[in-house]
């Protein structure tokens, strides 16, 4: 590229972590220069959060001077982000697989990266889009999901929470020969299994004396019948 001849020369500095790449081009000849250099510009201002931009250009051993026309400086804009699936307020039975998508996008660059966080515990990351995590065998309880995007200058941004709740299992009973057997699917989560003998306030529940036996996808309670009325629950603790 030949800087004395006189034609308007786009340059564009971009200055990413301590990566500063030059990208030159003749705005009459299409011809390019490209360069990078590691540059700590924390360290090269010396503290002062000023710096200088300046050109000195040279061509076969004779210096040119050029003038410069227009100059305009921009920060990285981070970027945006939203999570698109589960919906507000969403409500899900365990045990249950919750899909998780974000869209994600970056003004002045690229999506490096969007993670997936249940409260402060990171569920997992994708580096392409879609953007989308399954959160598997969720348990019961209440929960609030968020994304986080972080572009490839090392800028991020958090999306606005979602609020779920996954309910407890659902129970099914059957009889069998003067017993009553009460299932459930077996799911994550800690879950404590309740008696009462009314429904009619005041209400007062107390674990079940029976023991919950878990057989690989359902868990069953055998319970023998008698008299009076007993009425059962699974309580998420």
């Amino acid at each position: 590229m030949d800087l004395a001849s006189g034609n308007p020369i786009l340059v564009a500095l971009t200055y990413k972590g301590s990566v500063l790449t030059e990208h030159l081009v003749d705005q009459n000849t299409g011809q390019t220069y490209d360069a990078t250099s590691n540059v700590n510009l924390l360290a090269a201002v010396g503290g002062t959060n000023t710096a200088f931009v300046g050109f000195t250009g040279a061509t076969g051993g004779v210096v040119s001077r050029q003038t410069i026309s227009t100059f305009s400086f921009a920060l990285n804009n981070p970027p945006s982000i939203s999570l698109t699936a589960p919906s507000e307020g969403a409500l899900f039975t365990a045990p249950t697989d919750i899909l998780l998508s974000a869209s994600a996008s970056d003004s002045d660059g690229s999506i490096s990266k969007v993670e997936f966080f249940l409260g402060a515990t990171k569920l997992g990351e994708t580096n392409n889009p879609p953007y989308q995590l399954t959160w598997t065998n969720a348990p019961a309880g209440s929960y609030t999901l968020t994304a986080r995007a972080t572009d490839d200058a090392g800028a991020a941004n958090v999306s606005s929470g979602v609020h779920i709740t996954v309910a407890a299992p659902t129970l099914k009973a059957a009889t069998s020969g003067g017993q009553i057997i009460i299932s459930w699917a077996t799911a994550a989560g800690s879950y404590v299994f309740e008696v009462t003998d009314r429904l009619s306030p005041p209400i007062v529940w107390n674990t079940a004396p029976e023991t919950p036996v878990v057989n690989g996808s359902q868990t069953t309670v055998t319970i023998t019948a008698g008299p009076g009325n007993k009425f059962y629950r699974l309580r998420t603790l």
